[in-house]
Formats: C-alpha cells, sequence, structure tokens
C-alpha cells in the first residue's frame, strides 16, 4: 500500500533580457511577446514568436523559453513540452530549458522523460530537490529499484534529509518489502519528529509484516496518543494484541468501545482467552441482567465458570438455564462428574441421546455412569 503520495509544483523561469546577448530582431520580438503576455494575449505571442521562427534562423534559448511559457499559459502544455525539450536539444547546459523541460513531462504524466530531465537538471545544479524528483518520477512508472537508488543517493549525500524525502524513502521500502529498512529509517525519523501520528501508523504496519506484534502495538498506541483513534482504529489495535498473544490487553482495549449485546460476547470471549475468568463472568453476569438471551448466557457464564475449575458454581449456573442442545448437555455433565453429581450425570447423558450428533458420546458416558452407580450399590 503507498501510504504517501508526493506532488510539488516547480516555478516557472523569469526571463530577462539582458542575460543572454540577442540578435536585435529577437530581442524585439521576446520584448513584444512578453508584453502580450502580461496584457493575457497569450495565442498572440504564440503568433508572434512562431512567424519570427519562420522567417529567420537567429535563435537562441531564451526564444524557446519564452514560446514555451507562452503555450504553458495558453494552456496547451504538450506544445510548451516540445519548446523547451527543443531548445534544450540546441543549448543542452541551459538549466531553465532543463527545468521547464522536466516540469513540463511531469504535468503530462510523461514521468520517465521527467525523470530523465530532473536527474540531468540534479547533475547541472547539484540541488538534492531535483534529485528527490527524479526519485518521485520512477516511484510514480514504479520503478522502486531507480527510486530507492536515487534516495539512498540523495540521503547519503545529505546527512539532514527532507520530511518529504524520508517519507518517499519509506514508502519505496514498503513497496520493495524490505521492512527491516523501512523500519531503520521511520526510528531515525520519529526520534526527530515524535508526534507525527501518521508515522506512527505507518511504523505499526511495518512491524505486523515483520511479524512484530508487540512492537506493532506499542506504535499504534504512541499515535493513538498524539491522535484521537476512531472506533476502527480501536478494533485494530484489540486484533494486533490478539495476534501478539496478549488477549487480555485484547479484551482491555475493546472495553474502552464495547456496548453492543455482540461486543460485549466479543469481549467476555477476549478475557477468557486471557484466563481472566473473573472479568468474562462479570460481563456475562451483566447480560444476564440484561433478560435478554438469558439462558444463553447462562450456559456462557458456566462454560467460563468450568474454564476457571470453579466447577460448582458452573454446575449451579448451567442448571439455570433451560438450554438443553448437545453442548449444554455435555457441559453439564462434565460439571457434575467433577462434583460426583452423578444422578445429574445421568440425567444429562440420558437427555444427549436423543441428539443424533452426541448419541455416541452420551451411550458412552451413560455406560461409564450406570457402572459407577451399581458399583456404588
Amino acid at each position: 500500500m503507498k501510504y504517501i503520495i508526493v506532488f510539488f509544483m516547480m516555478f516557472w523561469s523569469v526571463y530577462a533580457l539582458a542575460e543572454e546577448k540577442l540578435p536585435v530582431k529577437l530581442a524585439k520580438v521576446l520584448y513584444e511577446a512578453q508584453q502580450m503576455m502580461r496584457a493575457d494575449k497569450y495565442a498572440e505571442a504564440i503568433l508572434k514568436l512562431e512567424d519570427y521562427r519562420l522567417a529567420n534562423s537567429e535563435d537562441a534559448g531564451l526564444y524557446y523559453l519564452v514560446l514555451g511559457n507562452a503555450y504553458y499559459k495558453d494552456g496547451r502544455v504538450r506544445d510548451a513540452y516540445t519548446a523547451f525539450s527543443a531548445g534544450l536539444s540546441r543549448y543542452s547546459e541551459n538549466e531553465d530549458l532543463c527545468r521547464n523541460s522536466a516540469v513540463a513531462a511531469y504535468e503530462l504524466k510523461n514521468y520517465s522523460a521527467a525523470h530523465e530531465y530532473f536527474y540531468r537538471l540534479y547533475r547541472m545544479t547539484v540541488n538534492p530537490e531535483h534529485l528527490f524528483r527524479a526519485a518521485v518520477s520512477l516511484y510514480l512508472i514504479e520503478d522502486m529499484q531507480g527510486a530507492d537508488r536515487l534516495l539512498e543517493e540523495l540521503m547519503t549525500k545529505n546527512k539532514e534529509p527532507e520530511t518529504e524525502w524520508v517519507k518517499l524513502a519509506v514508502t519505496v521500502k514498503m513497496e520493495m518489502k524490505r521492512w527491516r529498512s523501512a523500519s531503520v529509517l521511520l526510528r531515525d525519523y520519529l526520534e526527530k519528529f515524535p508526534q507525527d501520528a501518521k508515522m506512527w501508523r505507518v511504523t505499526a504496519q511495518v512491524y505486523l509484516n515483520m511479524e512484530q506484534f508487540s512492537n506493532a502495538a506499542s506504535a499504534i498506541e504512541t499515535a493513538y496518543s498524539i491522535e484521537s483513534p476512531k472506533r476502527g482504529d480501536i478494533m485494530n489495535l484489540a486484533d494486533i494484541y490478539s495476534y501478539a498473544g496478549a488477549p487480555v490487553r485484547a479484551a482491555e482495549t475493546l472495553a474502552k468501545i464495547s456496548r453492543t449485546e455482540e461486543e460485549l460476547i466479543h469481549l467476555a470471549e477476549h478475557y477468557a482467552i486471557g484466563g481472566d475468568y473473573l472479568n468474562a463472568v462479570r460481563i456475562t453476569d451483566g447480560l444476564i441482567e440484561s433478560g435478554k438471551n438469558r439462558d444463553k448466557y447462562y450456559k456462557l457464564k458456566g462454560k467460563y465458570l468450568y474454564q476457571a475449575g470453579e466447577y460448582s458454581r458452573a454446575l449451579e449456573t448451567l442448571k439455570n438455564s433451560e438450554q438443553r442442545d448437545g453442548d449444554s448437555l455435555m457441559l453439564l455433565a462434565v460439571c457434575a462428574w467433577h462434583v460426583n453429581d452423578l444422578n445429574t450425570v445421568k440425567t444429562a447423558y440420558e437427555k444427549a441421546l436423543t441428539i443424533p450428533a452426541f448419541r455416541k458420546t452420551a451411550q458412552s458416558g451413560l455406560n461409564a455412569v450406570n457402572s459407577l452407580m451399581a458399583d456404588a450399590n
């Protein structure tokens, strides 16, 4: 999953006639074209510039810059790109032409060309922003290897990387499933920016992919301490604790949002899985008191008491339930065995005989209890 999408804007060249020695006729045409553009007469400026080119062989890098900008201002980005790139092919060291070729290519979603121009511009200027933009362009054509290579170069040469560099580098590492490398970048980043809740969430995702569930939970907890979680966030955190083998922590997390009957059942089950039968029973007691589905919750409470080893309480609880499905009868019989209540054991097995799926088990149990009762007599 892509966690960040990098956008950027480039400022277009502000041209000055004094910076380049121009033929007199060309200088006059460029000046007039610029005046037209200042008056928003872009089509007229384009026509003047094109007419000059048809009648004259002399040009300059500035000619292509002005023509390209006129096209761009007129909404003709593809023509602007053609003008800039044509100028660059003639004036290969012109930084403005290279920069604007890169920007136009990027805007046209020609990211492969944008990468080439941005990287070329970086070699001209040694400006790290251009190297970053070259990496962005590779990322957008899903050349993760290439983007990773440029980002590694960028951050090796710049010991204080910009925030957006790190975020893109993390995203690329994740796309490549290089989780450990991503975690190192995130660790260093969060040491400097510990209040970035979004990146704590990203860290949690990285740890999940590394199956480091405790670390993932810790990262999520940190994110939620900075930015209030939504209901779905709480449930996700509970799931992480479950994967981490911490069902009680999962239950404690779910307790913050559990309100409905179904949610409370889920919560009680988490407590029971974690061995916290006291809280599991407490929740089922609340469900019983609600007056709805009491037999169902007597059975559930009885199960938790049985799991806790409180067989007498489990037996009494199960007797309160009128549910006599196979599972309930088997649980009732087992609890009765533990407290040596053979009559209840026998009655439970006899009732279970009428249920086909439990008939074999019930018959074996009934044979055993009848044998014991016969010996006792």
